[in-house]
């Protein structure tokens, strides 16, 4: 469990178990405040969702933020929309994939695929730099499109996760999606 330093020892696999199994919309309406683990600090658990949030939409504002100067280091000035269109178009493909595949696989295996998806963009966009003119640029394109797939895979599993306990952490994911806005 992510937050197990946060929570109750039992209450996290009671959280992630209850998680894990409820699937139908009836069910998760059912699970009531009372059901939630007792968190030994919010205010550390608090902190832990927001340093998540931004984390994880880190990557998409950093590449996003720096499409122009990019695409003017790769001699394409007037492309900076491919990168962000194309971006937006692995964001919604993401999503897809994400709510009909991802979501019968365990929280674990998830946020090591985003973490592994992650460090794919940034390595690729770095290795992008290696190259020359519209090559690269595209390159650097289709790496970006892993990191904004990473961030939905990674918004779809934490928000999921975050059912689990007290819903007042919900604000702490939007708080750090934000922060990693200002942070660009």
């Amino acid at each position: 469990c992510m937050l197990t330093p946060l929570l109750q020892r039992d209450s996290c696999d009671a959280a992630m178990t209850g998680v894990e199994e409820a699937r139908s919309p009836a069910l998760l309406r059912s699970i009531s405040d009372d059901s939630l683990p007792p968190l030994r600090s919010f205010p550390l658990a608090f902190a832990a969702v927001v340093t998540c949030g931004t984390l994880n939409n880190f990557a998409y504002c950093i590449i996003s933020g720096a499409a122009q100067n990019l695409a003017r280091r790769f001699g394409v000035p007037n492309q900076v929309t491919l990168l962000t269109t194309a971006m937006n178009f692995a964001s919604l493909t993401g999503a897809m994939i994400s709510t009909r595949l991802l979501v019968r696989h365990r929280f674990r295996p998830r946020v090591l695929l985003v973490l592994s998806m992650t460090a794919l963009s940034y390595i690729g966009v770095i290795f992008a730099l290696s190259l020359p003119g519209g090559f690269g640029f595209a390159v650097a394109c289709i790496f970006s499109c892993f990191g904004a797939m990473a961030q939905v895979f990674g918004e779809i599993t934490n928000l999921a996760f975050l059912k689990a306990l007290p819903s007042e952490l919900i604000g702490g994911w939007g708080a750090g999606t934000g922060i990693a806005g200002i942070l660009e």
